[in-house]
């Protein structure tokens, strides 16, 4: 819930007071950011430096969900 309220927009929200509906046209082109709603998230690749912290999986302790 707190993730989708950190993406809205003034145009999700529906309010006259914060967007302006009535001036919008198929030349307007994007407002305020436009809509981010479907666009992919942009995530910086992590590097690991120091191959010490790389914690290793042991698959023995793997939880197989299907027989709970």
């Amino acid at each position: 819930m707190f993730r989708a309220m950190q993406n809205v927009v003034p145009s999700h929200l529906a309010d006259f007071a914060l967007f302006d509906f009535k001036s919008i046209n198929k030349d307007s082109g994007v407002i305020n950011g436009g809509d981010i709603g479907f666009d992919k998230e942009e995530i910086a690749p992590q590097v690991v430096e120091d191959e010490d912290l790389v914690v290793e999986f042991d698959p023995a302790l793997q939880l197989n969900v299907t027989n709970l």
